[in-house]
């Protein structure tokens, strides 16, 4: 099964097991959720860009992924009463490297994981996001200006962005208080992260 045809089957996956939920009905939950939702629509599109050879858009969603995810995770564990209110008024300031100390804080991050993705992938993230170096370099090949990336990045990327994706699902099941999904959604990370780029 190629890259492609994988991040497909996968984002059928997450919306048979995610639509129609129930997440508790107050602030904390959807604004979370709302998060956690957009990460699961970032992997659909960047299955979909891929699929259309549309690299240069894909990757610059694999940030915007990681960093719904850390939000989300944040709202729902970390944010006091008053930082939830600043975020609904869109005056939260606080960093996105204090997002992830804080979580890592917490009973479950505590192994550095999150701040180790950000320390090893930010730049790289960021330079596809912004349209910097890492970028443009794969705009070009010996003789034009043309998507040029290898088959090696695209199975990074997409794996990134998909593993995020599954995390976030995760989320979402703990949210719903539904332990049966939450054991569907930690072996089929166990099942995705077990598998050889």
């Amino acid at each position: 099964m190629s890259v492609v045809e994988e991040s497909e089957e996968l984002a059928i996956w997450l919306h048979a097991k995610t639509d129609g939920v129930a997440v508790p009905n107050h602030e904390r939950s959807r604004m979370a959720t709302g998060c956690f939702n957009i990460v699961i629509e970032h992997q659909h599109a960047v299955a979909l860009l891929i699929r259309h050879e549309l690299y240069g858009s894909a990757f610059a969603l694999a940030r915007s992924t990681y960093e719904a995810y850390i939000r989300g995770v944040w709202l729902r564990n970390c944010a006091t009463d008053q930082q939830i209110q600043g975020f609904l008024e869109d005056k939260l300031n606080r960093g996105f490297g204090a997002l992830i100390s804080d979580i890592e804080k917490m009973d479950g991050y505590t192994e550095g994981v999150l701040s180790t993705v950000k320390k090893e992938n930010w730049n790289l993230l960021s330079s596809f996001t912004h349209t910097g170096f890492n970028q443009v370099i794969r705009r070009n090949t010996d003789k034009y200006i043309e998507p040029n990336y290898t088959d090696e990045d695209i199975i990074q990327i997409v794996g990134f962005v998909n593993l995020i994706v599954l995390l976030a699902g995760v989320e979402i099941t703990f949210l719903s208080g539904d332990n049966e999904l939450s054991m569907e959604f930690l072996e089929k990370i166990n099942t995705y992260s077990g598998k050889s780029p």
